[in-house]
């Protein structure tokens, strides 16, 4: 089960609960490889991710349409607390600012709750489309954890 609430206009918060344990979630969101296999808003996309997972350092996430058009998104990691939480920026490159991304992973018995907080957007419009984009994401995360090792 996916849901979305806006915490404000610059602000977004999506979560969802995945039958996995925590370690194996934090995984699917810090492993390169793992990332790329399903960070993308559908499946008219492939993804190539690099990750330096140390505090300061970057990540970087290029995610190409079947057409084509490639879009990127780099940032640096300001928070890792295996396998609880990632705080880091995010940038479409080329794009006018940051903006902040919380990851909290919260176990559930045997599931682990991932809440997303998209914070610092400069209107309404692009906080939206980020909400569709994290949807999509999410639910590609749910169908392929049982594929990632």
């Amino acid at each position: 089960m996916s849901q979305a609430a806006v915490a404000s206009p610059s602000s977004l918060v999506v979560s969802r609960i995945y039958p996995a344990s925590q370690e194996r979630v934090f995984k699917a969101w810090t492993d390169a490889n793992q990332l790329g296999q399903w960070f993308a808003p559908s499946d008219d996309y492939t993804t190539q991710a690099t990750v330096d997972l140390r505090v300061g350092h970057e990540y970087r996430i290029a995610i190409t349409h079947k057409g084509g058009n490639v879009h990127s998104v780099v940032g640096t990691y300001h928070l890792i607390d295996p396998p609880r939480k990632l705080v880091y920026t995010w940038r479409w490159e080329g794009g006018p600012s940051d903006t902040l991304v919380t990851i909290d992973f919260t176990p559930k018995g045997d599931s682990t709750e991932v809440t997303i907080t998209h914070d610092r957007f400069l209107d309404v419009e692009t906080r939206d489309k980020h909400n569709d984009g994290w949807t999509g994401c999410l639910e590609r995360l749910g169908r392929k954890l049982d594929s990632l090792n």
